[in-house]
């Protein structure tokens, strides 16, 4: 084997090397090695390069060596996403690089994650046990029906996981008095995030004024209360400059995040909207994508375009490979796909 970039052979500084699955390309992560071959194998040691860069030797990083204990299948270098991307669907059928993997620690991604439990068919009796594995997951919370608020913020009480619901949902119609004594009753009943819906029929005739007090209205009881307030576009509906006058609206309001969608329109989040979200939302307002962020590599690809937080009820799905990839251990769930929606 000879290591792409530079083209000398290669030689291994172990005999338990167990499988050596590809060449990488030249990498250098935060200036601190250079890499100029990657090969992903099970390496409890060093790998060497004749005439490599930094005096005949590359010591791997710490995250190189916790894959040495993780299973490996041949794939092929990924593709950039933009020569790929499918348009409505984030989520690919391609294994995730782990290149990209090692950039970042589980936290970094698990706290991304708000596990969803919001599909009507979802029966009472699963909402407990997906409680618990949004904690085992250690995700960033769990938005759940209103109704079991209360239940779910008992059951994470004395985790890092935070207890949130939905407010005028699925489709923002509701009355902005009824949003507001939503936003009440869910405060009270332990909620710390709000997920908003804005009034799509008020977004689409332009009525901005409507709109701005309709949002205003829960912001203002959140904040009053030290909660964080999500505002949901449901951008499947609306044209772009909707949602940049709705990003402007949650800047002045100070909302917390502005979110694509609630996982129940015709399609969910797109890079394209990710990426115009992110642009026009003040550095303080934070983005978070809801439909179509299905896989690891998916969750990856939104965070390197500034998404803090996605929804999805496909946790396990996510956070499974990047466990073994990361040598963690296993999570058993006998209850991983329970109330999965499948746009979310």
């Amino acid at each position: 084997r000879r290591c792409v970039h530079c083209r000398n052979s290669l030689r291994l500084a172990t005999a338990y090397v167990l499988a050596i699955r590809e060449m990488r390309r030249c990498h250098n992560a935060s200036q601190r090695y250079s890499l100029c071959c990657l090969p992903w194998c099970r390496l409890p040691n060093l790998l060497r390069c004749n005439d490599f860069h930094q005096a005949g030797r590359c010591v791997p990083p710490p995250q190189l060596l916790a894959l040495a204990t993780a299973s490996c299948e041949e794939q092929p270098l990924r593709q950039s996403y933009s020569d790929r991307y499918p348009g409505e669907n984030i989520s690919q059928s391609n294994p995730c690089d782990r290149n990209l993997i090692m950039q970042y620690s589980y936290q970094d991604l698990a706290k991304m994650i708000d596990h969803s439990m919001l599909n009507p068919n979802m029966p009472v009796s699963d909402f407990d046990r997906g409680i618990e594995l949004a904690i085992s997951y250690d995700v960033a919370s769990v938005c759940i029906m209103p109704f079991y608020l209360k239940r779910c913020a008992e059951l994470l009480s004395g985790t890092d996981v935070k207890a949130s619901t939905v407010i005028g949902f699925p489709h923002g119609g509701q009355t902005t008095a009824t949003k507001r004594a939503e936003a009440q009753q869910a405060i009270a009943e332990g909620c710390e995030e709000l997920d908003m819906v804005v009034n799509v029929n008020q977004v689409l005739s332009g009525n901005w004024d409507y709109v701005r007090s309709d949002i205003a209205a829960v912001i203002e009881v959140a904040h009053a209360a030290d909660r964080k307030v999500k505002v949901i576009f449901e951008n499947c509906y609306l044209q772009d400059e909707h949602k940049i006058k709705l990003c402007e609206i949650c800047n002045d309001l100070g909302a917390d995040w502005v979110k694509t969608s609630t996982g129940f329109g015709s399609s969910g989040a797109t890079m394209e909207d990710l990426k115009l979200m992110r642009q026009h939302a003040a550095d303080n307002v934070q983005v978070k994508a809801a439909g179509g962020v299905r896989d690891l590599d998916a969750l990856i690809e939104v965070k390197k375009v500034g998404v803090t937080r996605c929804g999805s009820s496909r946790t396990p799905g996510m956070l499974d490979p990047l466990r073994r990839q990361l040598g963690m251990p296993e999570i058993n769930s006998a209850n991983s796909s329970a109330g999965a929606n499948p746009n979310y």
